[in-house]
């Protein structure tokens, strides 16, 4: 499981400081920065795969599949199946 605590003391800062690194560095809170990464990889893996919802919530680390729909939404106005049916690539 990920933990932005254990990546602040890897790197020898307290999580305050990294956390204000972080924001300094990108523009963004580590939280939201990870979200939006994560969204772009359940995008990616939605519209060329045809893993479950549930497979994919997993895999860009949400153990709870319906708060990654709701997240997800959120983040793009669709729910991942309506993100899958309207981007959905030729999936051999």
């Amino acid at each position: 499981k990920f933990r932005f605590e254990d990546v602040a003391r890897d790197h020898g800062m307290s999580i305050r400081n990294f956390m204000r690194r972080f924001q300094t560095a990108t523009g963004d809170k580590p939280l939201h920065y990870l979200q939006r990464l994560r969204i772009e990889t359940a995008k990616t893996l939605l519209s060329t795969t045809r893993k479950s919802i549930k497979t994919i919530s997993y895999e860009v680390g949400y153990d709870d599949a319906s708060f990654f729909a709701r997240l997800f939404r959120q983040h793009t106005e669709l729910s991942p199946n309506q993100y899958r049916q309207q981007y959905r690539h030729k999936i051999a």
